[in-house]
């Protein structure tokens, strides 16, 4: 049984119909397709038209969609010459053997649900007496892949005819089904298939009100003593599927009553029907409703059975395999969709989705419990190398701190790992107190080798190296203050070194009285700090001095903004040499001036050294 390619889309039931030459299987489309009164209360069946959603979908679709829906538009163009020809009153050709993919889409109606139908009409000619019986069964039997039932079309014989042989193409009919059969006897046929006995009217009057008594004329015709010919194909028909409950013959007649025409010599041939606009069809509806309803009873049965085995059988039901059975979840709530939310058998439908669904949990389950069952066992065989490993780390004395430190963060990361990982381990290697008892001792064991390496050198750049480390690794370690401070010292050092080597000495003053610490450290750089400074100074003096007059005036800036540094930058002693220096640069300027003044003795000039001298030492002689 076939299906839903998508859940959202609703069943389309795929019938097949097969007959011989004439056996009426074109005008049974026809005749659903043209305007008929329908007996039946409630039963109704109509074309479905071919129009611009058709269309659209073809554009947007993939390859087998777009062929389904050019086979459908080849049927639509077919059955409309058809039934153009039947309403002439002609004999409408048969199907041409080079156009067998035709489909033709119907919708049936119930009055509680309706059904979407896709016909196939298996071309006549291509069952013939002419060919042998096993390849009429090959192309059968490929015909019937994907399909939901078969519908065979045998018409019925006038009464006067009931003994005369079968046609030929009839016979071969019925061979083809014998050889359906499976070579270990199995029946080959897992689907309904339905017999219609069309022209049913060359028999009967027709009852449209009680078509019950038309279905026991047909038991009594098949049952006759001796049986006629038509019984050999009713039997070839019902032996060749899997249950008989899927097998049934009903007798329709496509155009209603018809007259009869006698051509002598016991020939007799069908005139054409009473009644054209509309149709009196007789029975077209109630085999297709019969093989709709027999396919979701065939869908429950199959879907049942496999979820039954699944569910009753501990090892099928705990298989740690779930992926098959989202196809089973997904037919179950696509076989429930079909049918109203009251029918029964959408919450019989509805039950074997939840078992499904609770069996494919069960199978995720066990499929889950395996998976970390393996990884676990992987980790182990994983946890047991590296315990063996760092194990010989820890009992080394001569071991690296790289080697301790990659031993550390393994039982670290053992320890603290989240519930799940490592559990075999803890179970069966290292219970998690052991791991952090040693954890614990590899931690104090490897910061005293990192402490050592800090105390025992005595380049600051290596010391400042390993303190860096320490305090990287060992961020809660007992030494961390100190690593610390020593590491800030360090840092500091280098800049202020910098600092003066570039004579910036504001700006290393500035970072000295930022820090208010009394390390020794720190008391020594400012101690020594005045010498450097006022060293620096004395060598910009000396320089301006060299250059020449009018060059001292940056350096007195200088030494002004220097004589602002607090006592613990400048001392006493020193601040007396910083003034000797401002001295010595004004004496010089002021005798700079004075020179100038004499030179030119220009009213300019002795009012510029009056005004900018800044001892103004020979004032009495320049105002003289």
């Amino acid at each position: 049984m076939t299906s839903n390619s998508q859940a959202q889309l609703p069943k389309v039931y795929k019938f097949a119909l097969f007959g011989a030459t004439g056996s009426g299987k074109t005008v049974f489309l026809a005749a659903l397709a043209m305007n008929r009164i329908s007996y039946h209360p409630s039963f109704s069946c109509t074309r479905v038209p071919l129009g611009k959603t058709h269309n659209e979908d073809a554009r947007n679709a993939t390859k087998p969609a777009q062929d389904r829906i050019a086979a459908l538009q080849e049927g639509k163009d077919w059955l409309d010459r058809v039934i153009e020809a039947l309403e002439n009153e002609e004999m409408p050709p048969p199907n041409p053997p080079d156009h067998a993919d035709m489909l033709f889409e119907f919708e049936l109606c119930t009055g509680s649900r309706s059904y979407r139908l896709e016909f196939l009409d298996y071309a006549g000619e291509l069952v013939h007496s002419s060919q042998a019986a096993n390849e009429n069964a090959r192309g059968l039997r490929s015909k019937l892949r994907g399909m939901d039932a078969l519908l065979v079309m045998a018409p019925a014989p006038w009464p006067e005819q009931d003994y005369i042989a079968l046609d030929e193409n009839l016979t071969a009919i019925r061979e083809t089904f014998m050889l359906l059969k499976g070579e270990k006897g199995d029946s080959a046929l897992q689907l309904p298939v339905v017999l219609l006995f069309d022209k049913w009217d060359r028999r009967s009057m027709l009852e449209y009100q009680t078509p019950e008594n038309e279905h026991k004329e047909l038991a009594d015709f098949l049952e006759q003593e001796p049986p006629p010919p038509h019984k050999t194909l009713y039997t070839a028909l019902q032996s060749a599927v899997s249950d008989t409950a899927n097998f049934a013959a009903f007798p329709v007649s496509a155009l209603g009553e018809c007259s009869k025409i006698d051509l002598g010599d016991g020939h007799l041939a069908d005139g054409p029907p009473e009644s054209f606009k509309p149709l009196r069809s007789f029975g077209l509806e109630d085999p297709l409703v019969w093989a709709a309803e027999r396919c979701d009873q065939i869908d429950l049965a199959e879907i049942e059975g496999n979820i039954t085995f699944i569910d009753t059988v501990w090892k099928d039901r705990w298989l740690p395999w779930p992926f098959p059975l989202h196809r089973l979840v997904y037919r179950a709530a696509n076989l429930a969709s079909r049918f109203p939310a009251a029918d029964p058998n959408h919450a019989r439908a509805q039950c074997f989705n939840d078992r499904a669904k609770s069996t494919l949990r069960s199978r995720y389950i066990a499929f889950v419990s395996l998976l970390l069952s393996g990884i676990l066992a992987i980790e182990l065989g994983y946890d047991g190398m590296r315990y063996t490993h760092n194990e010989n780390t820890w009992n080394n004395p001569g071991a690296s701190s790289k080697d301790l430190k990659s031993a550390e963060d393994w039982l670290e990361g053992y320890t603290e790992s989240i519930p799940l990982r490592h559990s075999l381990s803890k179970f069966i290697l290292l219970p998690g107190d052991e791991a952090e008892m040693q954890l614990r001792e590899l931690r104090n064991t490897g910061e005293e080798l990192a402490w050592s390496r800090c105390k025992d050198t005595s380049k600051p750049n290596e010391k400042k190296q390993n303190c860096q480390k320490y305090t990287e690794d060992y961020p809660n370690g007992k030494y961390i203050t100190i690593a610390a401070r020593y590491v800030g010292r360090i840092t500091f050092e280098r800049l202020y070194n910098d600092l003066i080597n570039e004579r910036r000495i504001f700006d290393a003053a500035t970072r000295l009285l930022q820090h208010h610490s009394s390390d020794e450290w720190l008391v020594a750089l400012k101690h020594n700090f005045e010498a450097q400074a006022l060293k620096i100074l004395n060598q910009e003096l000396d320089q301006q001095l060299r250059e020449g007059a009018g060059k001292i005036t940056e350096v007195l800036s200088r030494l002004k903004k220097a004589d602002q540094w607090p006592p613990d930058l400048l001392s006493d002693n020193g601040r007396c040499n910083l003034h000797f220096l401002q001295q010595k640069a004004k004496s010089t300027e002021d005798r700079w001036l004075y020179d100038e003044a004499r030179k030119y003795l220009t009213p300019d000039s002795l009012h510029r050294y009056l005004d900018s001298a800044p001892l103004i030492t020979m004032q009495a002689e320049v105002q003289a």
